[in-house]
């Protein structure tokens, strides 16, 4: 049997490169300026008030008319600026109450059908031209999950860029609403930096890096004096065996891999194995292991998963983890494992078993895939204007998301040209064209221009940027050149691909953090003295809980109802232990029918849904009774 992994831990930092002055001042300009180029509303609308102050006169104004008006509603003084949301939402209101026939009250004179049937559509008309000019955001920025996406997705690269990029301002609880993306200096500058640390990933070091093939056990650790690290525990905190140690500690247990970090490990994606059994057990027991600065905790540390060990049975667990920083190392430990610091020998407790551990990396390919797929058969060393003027064409429509025209290509040719007549290598001169290209409106914007109607190349963004929050593939980009992405057959089909696709864990993940305030999972931390159980396997576990319903829902087209209440749910061991449902073993999810008599059912019910709307010590009916007013009854 070989386990599962459950959980990643969250994103990591990359350190900054240098930026520079000139290029954030000009790009705040260029930024702003398109940053407020915002589609003019009319702020009166004569034609409109002209054409239905008959009806008013006729049917409203004895009743709704100076400052004892029925209801506070003065007609004759009512704004018919449509981009005042005070003034719409009266109009609105109007509309609604004559459509329904509720006014003019029915003991008063009413209208005849036609003349209502005007009015309405007059005041329907104008409703709607006014609330789509208030909805139509021509720009709208990429946000900092869309960024790293797009980057990822540009180049073929793996890249941590979103802790150099500044927070995005949530808009009624998303992160993706243009009036939320606003762009200031430090924004700008931001977007340079991580220009910059893009296109080091792109383009890789300038050597391999160092190797690492390391092969070791717990018993091997040493001490800086090469003294044995761990065996005056044994007997106290493990117990020695034929192949290594057997650990019982849930909590401190300094099984870190010390002399992997020795070797000063550069950073990259590493494979590591390791080998155990669990003891003094009939069922698994749960192994985590963390990577990165495990031993100081000075640096990035995360969670590299959590793994069932069967019992009595050696398994090899497998894992890939990317260390953001050099000089990392892994650390494996038991979770939920009652803790020992005496009489390990006799200890009668279950505990896991390891022995021999390998690690090997980096294993990205040197010179990386990106840079050869950039690059394809232009040697850096003897590039020349006309081989970056080839890259950059070939990266702008990507880049952008659409055709681009020569005036769109030369700007960006012109900055690769005078870094080579000032003497600057070819890389130095490619990579300030594509520094440009990453810094420019019309790759951090989504330009979607038109109200009624939006270009082919708009749709396949709005497609993309929906479900994978990133850019449009291939496929979608070829439909778009055809035309056909807006005819229903190919629309539906292409909206089932992106579903289809692992890209779209982002659309869940993003949607339901957001929606339902999952992001704010950690805002609040229980009272340790109240609620002792609550641990990271658990607060994991909620979050996971709530995705995978989601995505039941979702991927099997079941009724919205089930968000409500339903008779299933998706769990592992922690979280049904945690709700009291028995028989359920491993930490792997899995689809649970709930028990008749269970009172759970529906998201409302589910542990991360309670979590982000208590405070950490008690409940509140009222927080509670917001959250559902707002998230679910809109």
């Amino acid at each position: 049997m070989k386990p599962v992994e459950q959980f990643a831990g969250p994103p990591r930092r990359q350190l900054p490169r240098k930026y520079s002055a000139p290029w954030a001042a000009a790009l705040t300009v260029i930024v702003a300026c398109l940053a407020v180029n915002r589609p003019a509303v009319a702020s009166d609308t004569p034609i409109f008030r002209e054409q239905l102050r008959p009806f008013l006169q006729k049917y409203c104004m004895d009743c709704h008319k100076g400052a004892e008006a029925d209801g506070g509603l003065d007609l004759a003084g009512l704004s018919t600026n449509l981009t005042d949301a005070e003034a719409m939402r009266r109009w609105v209101l109007i509309h609604d109450r004559i459509s329904n026939g509720e006014m003019p009250p029915k003991d008063e004179s009413r209208p005849a059908i036609a003349e209502s049937s005007a009015a309405l559509a007059t005041l329907a008309s104008a409703l709607t031209k006014a609330d789509r000019a208030r909805n139509d955001v021509v720009l709208r920025r990429l946000n900092r999950n869309e960024y790293e996406n797009t980057v990822r997705d540009l180049f073929d690269v793996h890249v941590d860029v979103k802790a150099n990029l500044p927070q995005d301002a949530p808009m009624s609880g998303f992160d993706n609403v243009g009036e939320g993306l606003a762009v200031s200096a430090e924004a700008a500058q931001a977007y340079l930096v991580a220009a910059d640390v893009t296109l080091d990933a792109v383009f890789g070091p300038a050597k391999p890096p160092k190797q690492i093939d390391h092969e070791t056990n717990l018993l091997d650790q040493t001490n800086h004096d090469g003294t044995p690290r761990l065996t005056n525990q044994i007997g106290k905190m493990f117990r020695q065996t034929d192949d290594g140690l057997a650990i019982f500690q849930s909590n401190y247990c300094p099984t870190n891999l010390v002399n992997l970090a020795r070797l000063r490990p550069p950073a990259g994606t590493y494979r590591g194995t390791i080998r155990a059994r669990a003891i003094q057990s009939e069922n698994p027991v749960t192994l985590r292991i963390y990577g990165g600065d495990t031993i100081v905790g000075r640096s990035e540390k995360h969670l590299v998963g959590y793994y069932d060990i069967p019992p009595d049975e050696w398994t090899t667990i497998e894992f890939t983890d990317r260390l953001v920083e050099g000089g990392g190392t892994y650390q494996p430990k038991c979770y939920g494992t009652r803790d020992t610091r005496k009489d390990a020998d006799t200890y009668p407790e279950p505990g896991i078993e390891i022995g021999d551990i390998t690690i090997e990396g980096p294993l990205e390919q040197w010179p990386p895939r990106s840079r050869g797929l950039l690059l394809r058969d232009i040697d850096i060393e003897t590039g020349t204007l006309d081989d970056a003027e080839a890259i950059l064409r070939r990266i702008l429509p990507k880049a952008f998301r659409r055709p681009a025209d020569e005036a769109e290509v030369q700007p960006f040719v012109t900055l690769a040209a005078s870094a080579l007549q000032d003497g600057r290598p070819f890389e130095d001169a490619l990579r300030l064209g594509l520094k440009g290209i990453l810094c420019s409106p019309e790759f951090l914007f989504m330009d979607e221009p038109g109200r009624d109607s939006i270009s082919q190349y708009a749709l396949a963004s709005r497609l993309s940027y929906f479900l994978w929050s990133s850019l449009p593939d291939h496929e979608l980009v070829t439909h778009a050149d055809d035309g056909t992405l807006d005819k229903p057959d190919v629309l539906r089909e292409q909206v089932e691909r992106l579903l289809n696709d692992p890209k779209a864990n982002a659309f869940t993940t993003n949607f339901v953090g957001q929606w339902l305030d999952l992001r704010d999972i950690d805002f609040t931390e229980p009272d340790m003295n109240l609620y002792p159980d609550f641990d990271e396997l658990l607060r994991l576990s909620m979050i996971e809980e709530t995705n995978q319903y989601f995505g039941e829902i979702l991927n099997h087209d079941l009724s919205l109802l089930n968000f409500i209440d339903s008779d299933f749910t998706i769990l592992n061991e922690r979280l049904a232990r945690h709700y009291e449902i028995p028989d359920v073993q491993g930490q792997k999810f899995r689809k649970i029918t709930l028990p008749a008599d269970s009172v759970r059912g529906g998201v409302l019910t589910q542990a991360s849904v309670l979590k982000v709307t208590a405070n950490g010590t008690n409940t509140s009916p009222v927080l509670r009774g917001v959250w559902v007013m707002e998230n679910i009854l809109g």
